[in-house]
């Protein structure tokens, strides 16, 4: 895993991160609300753990957007990858 600095103004993120940096609470977080019936059916059915699957789908629909691998640390953006 190599973690590099990468300027802001250069990506895709930068008015979020611009915003991120002056929050009064920077912690908050948007979210959607989303219908996990045909998961905890899958679930049920199957025999496997909900939370299980939970975390496989946010993993795998995580991985395919690039913003993901950007973190705030302190003042910078670092690219993980």
């Amino acid at each position: 895993m190599s973690v590099r600095e990468i300027d802001p103004q250069e990506t895709t993120r930068a008015s979020a991160f611009e915003l991120w940096m002056k929050a009064p609470n920077p912690m908050v977080t948007f979210f959607k609300t989303y219908d996990v019936m045909p998961l905890i059916n899958k679930s049920r059915s199957a025999g496997l753990k909900f939370n299980m699957l939970l975390d496989y789908c946010i993993g795998k629909a995580a991985s395919t957007i690039k913003e993901f691998y950007t973190l705030p640390v302190g003042d910078k953006l670092m690219l993980i990858r």
